[in-house]
């Protein structure tokens, strides 16, 4: 296995000018870790601006990923090599825009069979926020229904999430109208 990989990296709070290409050690592997050869990785734009993304320096942005498992800790039994998988990795740890990336085994999913790496890698931020305002806030119990205005990865998170079948709306000219009716 090899030793380095490269990275994005910023070395101060900023923007995008801050990011650089470097080369570095490829990260240690815990026990309960997966290593993730990363296929595609999303950057929340704000991110290195955050708090929680400055509990180390330098950092490695990026904390939604695609990839497949390379190798895997010695207490994992969740995860093997070879498998598809995306992920969330927590802020307060280094991120994804790497050739690699360790990340706690509880941590990743199966990827969907019918996504690309690309279009997973969009997916794990929206789902949760999608999950946490239908289940956490809003309180959803089976059986209701739910309006969803907007499109995209939103609609597919809820769909998701919420297990129940959903159908587009079409506005009376046929076109769709970027709404969801679930339930």
């Amino acid at each position: 296995m090899r030793e380095t990989m490269t990275a994005v990296r910023a070395h101060r709070r900023g923007g995008p000018q801050e990011l650089v290409v470097e080369t570095v050690a490829l990260p240690p592997l815990g026990p309960d870790e997966v290593l993730v050869a990363v296929h595609a990785v999303a950057i929340t734009f704000t991110e290195l601006e955050w708090d929680e993304s400055w509990t180390h320096a330098p950092v490695i942005p990026g904390h939604e990923f695609s990839g497949v498992v390379e190798a895997t800790g010695a207490d994992v039994s969740t995860a093997e090599v070879g498998d598809p998988v995306f992920g969330l990795i927590r802020f307060d740890r280094q991120g994804a825009a790497a050739d690699y990336v360790a990340v706690p085994a509880r941590d990743i999913s199966r990827k969907p069979e019918s996504l690309s790496h690309t279009e997973t890698a969009a997916l794990p931020l929206a789902g949760l926020t999608a999950w946490q305002g239908l289940f956490d806030l809003a309180k959803v119990q089976p059986g209701e229904r739910v309006l969803v205005l907007g499109g995209g990865w939103w609609c597919r998170c809820v769909r998701c999430a919420a297990r129940q079948t959903c159908r587009g709306v079409r506005r009376r000219d046929g076109t769709r109208s970027g709404c969801l009716i679930c339930g």
